[in-house]
């Protein structure tokens, strides 16, 4: 994996716009990842998105880095502006709205492990009758 004997450095981006609610749901659960697992590593969040947003208070506020998208007119303009801005070895995307697993940078971030693995995707999945977002 990147990083070597220095630990690797992951960077979670969200990009968000006038989601600020469901934003601290997805910021709770990247905040209570099983990942990192060893002292050398560690783990960002950073939210892009317009200055004066309420998301930028929330991710502030969640310990979260926040960057001005720029003015970007959409999600991939506004990801784009936030990664000439980090600094890591493994970047991550989710969204605003989502319900983040426990295990998601976990197992995402273990797949970088294997020399050939440049990228990794994964399924979305509806969340479950019982979701805290009805």
């Amino acid at each position: 994996m990147a990083g070597g004997d220095s630990g690797t450095q992951v960077c979670v981006i969200i990009p968000s716009l006038r989601n600020h609610e469901e934003l601290e749901i997805a910021l709770d659960g990247l905040a209570n990842q099983t990942w990192p697992t060893e002292d050398k590593d560690s783990i960002e969040l950073v939210v892009v998105g317009p200055s004066g947003d309420p998301g930028q208070a929330v991710a502030e506020a969640n310990g979260a880095r926040f960057i001005d998208d720029e003015g970007s007119r959409t999600r991939a303009d506004a990801c784009n502006v936030a990664l000439r801005e980090v600094n890591c070895d493994i970047v991550m995307f989710t969204d605003d709205d989502v319900i983040v697993p426990k295990e998601w940078v976990s197992n995402l971030s273990r797949w970088f492990e294997r020399d050939e693995v440049a990228g990794v995707g994964g399924p979305n999945f509806a969340p479950p009758e019982s979701s805290t977002l009805q």
